[in-house]
């Protein structure tokens, strides 16, 4: 079992929905089929997939909490 963080990536609302329900964070995908209307409070955004790789943009602080700024101290 983990117990997170968790950090969901996706394009719809169902997806923000499935981030919230698992108490995650959400970066939503500008480049899929939701817009940024229905992405409406996604913690992070990304206007390319290269975006979130790199952590250009919305996504810096994303990136950043994905390689471990997130984490709990597992000691």
């Amino acid at each position: 079992r983990f117990s997170g963080p968790y950090i969901v990536i996706g394009d719809r609302k169902n997806d923000l929905e499935c981030a919230r329900a698992c108490r995650g964070r959400f970066l939503g995908c500008l480049y899929g089929y939701g817009t940024e209307k229905e992405l409406y409070g996604a913690d992070f955004l990304a206007d390319r997939p290269r975006d979130i790789l790199t952590g250009r943009g919305h996504t810096a602080a994303a990136l950043f909490w994905m390689r471990g700024a997130g984490r709990r101290d597992e000691s």
